[in-house]
């Protein structure tokens, strides 16, 4: 009996670390308005874009379990990446246009446009907010990552990648977290250095990206039109939590 209980201790383990393994699914939702292009993450709070074909623009902002906490229209009918954050106490939201191809920055709350500027490279596509001076943007077919400043849109730099970026959002200890046309999410450099990656093509083409608290929020266009969280940490077992373990179960 003490091995059987000692065995089936270190398997609860076991399964504990695998469950929460580098890119491993946690939760998911179904998208307000289906046809998620542009995702972000804040504060608790998940911001989604949607751009279906039959219907208006929306720009979400919803719990993150789902729930529909409030919606504008979005400034343009071709609606792709969107990024959020706050800038003089105001908290914005940037938007990505692919006809045009304008980045809008509006108020988070209510849509209002408060300024825009033209989206560089072919094919404009995702946003990530950094601090009030920077944002970072890609048009996926010119496989380069732009940094940018968040009110006029001046280009600071621009990074060359070996790929085709659908999304990126900002990770504050100094990375860059991006989705791409294949279904691989990519943990980089601020440079576009891949560092870590995890594939999410077996549950379809990503669209958007956000990211916040060790995890990714990417959302799916087809066929899932869903939201889902993914983790970016592997949490350690140390012998000495082992041991507790064992200890119980003796």
């Amino acid at each position: 009996m003490k091995r059987l209980l000692f065995v089936t201790a270190a398997l609860l383990v076991a399964i504990a670390v695998q469950a929460y393994a580098f890119g491993s699914l946690v939760s998911s939702f179904r998208a307000p308005g289906n046809s998620p292009t542009g995702v972000a993450f804040l504060s608790k709070t998940v911001y989604i874009d949607t751009s279906p074909r039959s219907q208006p623009d929306i720009c979400w902002e919803t719990t993150t379990t789902g729930s529909v906490i409030s919606s504008f229209t979005s400034p343009t009918t071709r609606t792709m990446g969107t990024a959020v954050g706050s800038i003089g106490g105001t908290l914005y939201r940037w938007i990505v246009s692919y006809s045009p191809e304008v980045i809008y920055r509006v108020v988070a709350t209510t849509g209002k446009i408060v300024g825009s500027f033209d989206a560089p490279g072919l094919y404009p596509y995702g946003v990530a907010f950094r601090d009030p001076s920077y944002i970072y943007y890609t048009p996926t077919k010119s496989q380069a990552i732009y940094l940018m400043h968040a009110t006029t849109g001046s280009v600071y730099a621009s990074y060359s990648v070996s790929f085709y970026p659908t999304d990126l959002a900002y990770d504050p200890s100094g990375y860059l977290w991006t989705a791409d046309s294949i279904g691989v999410i990519r943990k980089s450099t601020l440079t576009g250095s891949t560092t870590a990656s995890f594939s999410v093509a077996a549950y379809g083409l990503p669209g958007g990206c956000g990211y916040g608290g060790g995890y990714v929020w990417v959302g799916f266009m087809a066929p899932l039109y869903s939201i889902l969280q993914f983790t970016t940490v592997i949490p350690s077992v140390c012998p000495t939590s082992l041991g507790r373990v064992k200890a119980l179960y003796r």
